[in-house]
């Protein structure tokens, strides 16, 4: 894994937090990946430029940080999801989000962790 801070963030990935409501927008990520760390213990972190990726084999969910929120891309195809909810986006026929996956959620509180948590668990292979 590359070098990272306390947060387990690459450095560059953290100067996108210089201009966000950090203490907020960290603890909603800590409590999402803690929750996804706990769905598997092969599951690794992995830092990109703009997004952070949760992989075993292949991604399983990637995190984008926002201002205020974080952005989830659910790594299954367009139809391999159960979401009886209807939470998820489907971001399958737009070209040039970040993540991977065809199901992108935008997440601003913990309130439906267990529910989103569940979901994730779908891309575990």
């Amino acid at each position: 894994m590359a070098e990272t801070d306390n947060y387990g963030i690459q450095p560059y990935v953290m100067k996108l937090f210089d201009t966000i409501n950090l203490e907020a927008v960290i603890k909603l990520y800590q409590t999402f990946k803690q929750a996804i760390l706990k769905l598997n213990s092969g599951i690794d972190i992995i830092p990109k430029k703009t997004y952070i990726a949760f992989k075993k084999k292949t991604n399983i969910v990637d995190i984008e940080i926002q201002d205020k929120t974080i952005k989830l891309w659910i790594n299954l195809k367009k139809g391999q999801l159960n979401d009886p909810l209807n939470l998820m986006r489907d971001v399958s026929i737009l070209k040039g989000h970040n993540g991977n996956g065809d199901y992108e959620l935008i997440v601003s509180d913990i309130e439906n962790l267990d529910y989103i948590v569940g979901l994730i668990k779908q891309a575990i292979a």
